[in-house]
């Protein structure tokens, strides 16, 4: 997935642990993180609080800042409470630099198992 601020919806399995790769681009090369602080923020809409908050940590769980490497992971026992429709965004901060990567809705199945 190439993205610099693109619109990607996500889809989760409720009780699953769900894994997204995002590798930042800009200009067709790979777009450098190092340094940035990296948070992705779950609502139940765009206006509402917060209800998740991941954050990101370079050289852990596939992150690769150098690379422009951002892999998002929310584990199954989050996925089993986040609600069936909600929206998302994955930001970079630097100094005063922000930077958006990614925003869409996530829509949460039910399992049967």
């Amino acid at each position: 997935m190439s993205t610099k601020f693109d619109l990607i919806d996500i889809k989760a399995l409720r009780g699953d642990t769900e894994a997204y790769t995002y590798s930042v681009t800009n200009a067709g090369a790979a777009y450098n993180l190092t340094g940035y602080t990296i948070v992705a923020t779950f609502r139940r809409s765009w206006e509402t609080e917060s209800i998740l908050t991941i954050s990101f940590t370079d050289a852990v769980g596939g992150n690769v800042y150098s690379t422009g490497t951002i892999v998002m992971t929310i584990p199954a026992t989050t996925s089993k409470i986040l609600p069936e429709v909600c929206v998302y965004d994955i930001q970079a901060t630097s100094g005063g630099t922000i930077l958006t990567i990614a925003r869409g809705q996530c829509r949460v199945f039910p399992e049967c198992t």
